[in-house]
């Protein structure tokens, strides 16, 4: 059988193929149990009401406006990790922070083994370069 080469890749990178591979299933869950909250807070009431009528940050009337804005606004050029700054950003705005149960972030670290084995690559092509 061949072997498969694996690498790492942006979320939005990943097939129907390799989720299947890596045994990667995507489950519908509806809200409350998604986030884990008996009576979640309605998303509108928490909301920053300038967030809903201001036209971008310039316009905002304070630092906080502003800074969510700016999130979307780098958000929608289409750069991922800006959408998941802005989710994370967003979530938090509608009240769901971290908690002993619940943590916003980012991403996680690339695990050890795939950074040596891109480290390695790197070093080996950087040797047969001329010059």
């Amino acid at each position: 059988m061949a072997q498969l080469i694996r690498s790492a890749k942006s979320a939005s990178d990943w097939t129907a193929n390799e989720l299947s591979s890596y045994n990667i299933t995507i489950a519908y869950q509806d809200f409350i149990t998604f986030f884990g909250v008996p009576n979640p807070p309605h998303p509108i009431v928490n909301l920053n009401p300038p967030f809903l009528t201001v036209l971008g940050p310039g316009d905002a009337p304070d630092t906080d406006t502003a800074e969510i804005l700016h999130y979307l606004h780098l958000a929608m050029t289409g750069l991922e990790h800006a959408v998941s700054d802005f989710a994370r950003v967003f979530l938090q705005e509608l009240g769901y922070q971290s908690t002993p149960d619940r943590v916003l972030f980012l991403r996680t670290g690339v695990p050890l083994p795939i950074m040596m084995r891109l480290w390695q690559e790197m070093l080996r092509r950087s040797r047969s370069m001329p010059g």
